[in-house]
Formats: C-alpha cells, sequence, structure tokens
C-alpha cells in the first residue's frame, strides 16, 4: 500500500515489473502476467490489487476461456497521466500531448525560417504546450532533436543546415526548463522514431531494428532486443558519413564520398546544380532563369514530379547509394528490419523501391524493408516514450 507523499520506494518498486509488462505486452490475464513475469501468485495479486486501487491499471473486459471462467484482463491506465513529445528538426518542431501509450491527443507544429532563433523557438513551444490545457498529470517533456547532442547536459552542440543563426551550443533543456517546471529528456531523433516503431509501428515482433531518417541530413538509430545501441558520442549522423566512393564528392566534413552527398536532399540538389552549369539539359531552363547556384530545393522538387531526365536520374542514383549504405549498415549490425523514412522517401515511390532493391540484393541475408508505420508521428512518439520510461526507472510515475 502507498504510504505518505513521496514514500514511494516500497510500492513502485513491487507493482513495477507487473505494471511494466501490462504496459508493454497488455491486456492480459492474471495466468498471462504470471508466467511473463515469474512471480508467486501472491506477490501478483498483491500487485494487481494496489495498482488497481490506486488507479494505475483497469480491468478491461474477458480472455478466452480455457475450460473454465474467463479470466479478467488487465491493462494500464492509459490516461492516469500525460506525456509531451516534441521534435525538433532543421525544418520544423513538433509538439505532441499524448496519453500514457504515446497515443496523440493533440499536436502542432510550426516550421523553421530564418526568424527562428532558439529563443524564439523555445518560447512557441512552451506557448504550445500551455495552449493544450492538459488536465491530468504532466510526467515530463521528451524532445527529439538533430544532433550532435551532449544528452547528459541537455545541449544541442553544432548542427548543420538550421536556417537561422544561433543554433550552435543551445542549452535546450535549460531553456525548456524556464518555460515549463517538469522533467525534460533530451534524445537524438532517430532514436526516438527507432523505440517508437519497436514498441507500437513496424517492429514490434522483430528483435533488431534499423531506422534511418533522410531529409537534409541522414539520421540514424539501432535497437537491439529492445535497447538502443550508440555511438560513444551518441552522434545520429554516423551513417551519413559512410564512404561509398572512395573517390567520390566532398562532404562538408572534409572527407570525400561520404554517403550523405549523395541521397540527401542537400546533396541531390548540389548535384543537380553542378550538372546544369555543365550544360546538361532539363526542362527547368524553361521556366526557371534565376542564377543557377541560388537554385531552391522546391525547384528540384517539381522537376522531379514533373519527371524531368535529369531530376529523376538524380534521385535514383542518390536511392541506389542510399540502397548501398543501407545493405553496409545491415550487414555489420545484423538487423531484421530496416525503416527508411523521412523527407526525401516521400519525394517519390522510385526513390524507396530503388532504395530497398538495391539494399536487398547486397545484404548478405534476408532482411525486411518499410517505411515504418507510425510516419512523421514516429519521432514525437518515440520521445514520449523516453519520458515514460524514466519515470519508470525512478518511480516518479507511482508518486502522481
Amino acid at each position: 500500500m502507498m504510504n505518505k507523499k513521496g514514500d514511494i520506494l516500497p510500492f513502485w518498486s513491487k507493482v513495477l515489473p507487473v505494471y511494466r509488462i501490462l504496459w508493454e505486452r497488455g491486456p492480459l490475464s492474471r495466468r498471462e502476467i504470471q508466467e511473463l513475469t515469474g512471480l508467486k501468485l501472491t506477490t501478483l495479486v498483491r500487485s494487481l490489487d494496489e495498482l488497481k486501487n490506486n488507479g494505475f491499471i483497469t480491468e478491461s473486459g474477458q480472455g478466452e476461456s480455457s475450460g473454465g471462467r474467463r479470466p479478467v484482463l488487465y491493462e494500464i491506465n492509459y490516461r492516469k497521466a500525460a506525456l509531451i513529445g516534441i521534435d525538433i528538426s532543421r525544418t520544423y518542431i513538433k509538439i505532441a500531448h499524448m496519453d500514457m501509450k504515446s497515443n496523440i491527443i493533440k499536436s502542432r507544429r510550426f516550421s523553421l525560417s530564418r526568424e527562428h532563433c532558439p529563443r524564439t523557438a523555445v518560447s512557441m513551444i512552451g506557448e504550445i504546450i500551455r495552449s493544450f490545457g492538459i488536465k491530468t498529470p504532466i510526467l515530463g517533456i521528451g524532445i527529439g532533436c538533430v544532433g550532435p547532442l551532449d544528452k547528459e547536459k541537455g545541449v544541442i552542440l553544432n548542427p548543420e543546415y538550421f536556417p537561422a543563426p544561433g543554433w550552435e551550443n543551445v542549452p535546450l533543456v535549460e531553456m525548456l526548463n524556464e518555460e515549463n517546471a517538469y522533467p525534460i529528456f533530451l534524445e537524438n531523433g532517430a532514436n526516438c522514431a527507432a523505440l517508437a516503431e519497436f514498441y507500437y509501428g513496424a517492429a514490434k515482433e522483430c528483435r533488431s531494428l534499423g531506422y534511418i531518417h533522410v531529409g537534409v541530413g541522414i539520421r540514424s538509430g539501432v535497437i537491439n532486443h529492445g535497447s538502443l545501441v550508440r555511438t560513444v558520442d551518441n552522434r545520429d549522423d554516423a551513417l551519413g558519413h559512410m564512404i561509398v566512393n572512395m573517390d567520390g564528392r566532398e562532404c562538408y566534413c572534409g572527407n570525400y564520398g561520404c554517403l550523405q552527398s549523395y541521397c540527401t536532399l542537400n546533396g541531390m540538389l548540389q548535384e543537380f546544380k553542378a550538372k546544369l552549369k555543365m550544360g546538361r539539359r532539363s526542362q527547368v531552363r524553361e521556366f526557371y532563369r534565376g542564377c543557377i547556384d541560388q537554385l531552391p530545393l522546391s525547384v528540384f522538387y517539381q522537376a522531379i514530379k514533373d519527371k524531368d531526365p535529369l531530376a529523376v536520374q538524380i534521385m535514383l542514383d542518390g536511392a541506389a547509394a542510399l540502397g548501398t549504405g543501407v545493405a553496409n549498415f545491415s550487414n555489420l549490425l545484423d538487423l531484421d528490419l530496416v525503416i527508411i523514412n523521412g523527407p526525401v522517401i516521400q519525394l517519390s515511390e522510385d526513390f524507396y523501391n530503388q532504395c530497398a532493391y538495391t539494399a536487398q540484393n547486397k545484404t548478405l541475408r534476408n532482411i525486411h524493408f518499410s517505411k515504418g508505420k507510425l510516419g512523421d508521428n514516429a519521432i514525437v512518439m518515440g520521445a514520449g516514450l523516453l519520458v515514460l520510461d524514466n519515470s519508470l526507472k525512478n518511480g516518479a510515475l507511482f508518486n502522481i
């Protein structure tokens, strides 16, 4: 039984195994919970009573009978508390109010422009959270962000290609704490998306998952048996700097032939401009009269939509390069499923098909490829998972 406010250790340490298995696998019967946790029946019954009496779980109907009475099913009370998830990319920020299963109740998104310095963006995030009018206790705020990051200090370090100045060494968690008095957890966005797809999306039945987000840059996350696999410095752009052509294009990192120089939006746009300057034919010349060096991404988008041969060829070459990188990625990590998502994948169905075809033909074993099931909600949902996971580890959930 829970004691006075703040004296939570005896309660949550005993009921946590039951609550976690119901969160991961529920609804479940008492017998199913016992089989999955290995708890003694008396301990299990006491834990279920504690959780139910304090509103953390509910009865959710009856299961199939195995010969006697139909068993009662239990599941967590998803509305007991709220989660806030934030997705910070180079081009937009999305904020979502979710229940404890990361189901999105409300969300808002705004595009980033040259006017959106960190202080302006954080102020807008605070205003949006307040506008949700959340009545249930808020467990915390999870942030899935473009890297590189210093997770421990809550700082965005030196990301590339933000439209506004000032996004270097941003103390994001500290700034958000000035707007909101909730626990805040910072993580690479690709890792958040991987978590969400693993628990709620296309990877629910997989042991290992690679998540690749391709847009202005390349971000990747890996999960093995439910745990994130991290680089030493928690970078999310390592895959983008895999060398796929030793004598290839120059990358901003100083190397030549990096994957992201071929298949990201910026990489393909730069190649398109280079070919136009070399005199290659393109329908773009019929409607774009500006300087080639200033040609915007929207023109390249339109060229692909119009099936411009030059633009399409550059896109397919980029897809093949990405497929090669994905195959290397998969062979090294022995993945069951690779999810490829992001603005580039949404650019054209042909891009995804070419990428998956190339990767499948270069992998050492049969690997499944998918665009995922959660779409552009994956990062905010995974950010919500960060909050819940930390709240379970430190027992904060059971003190609301």
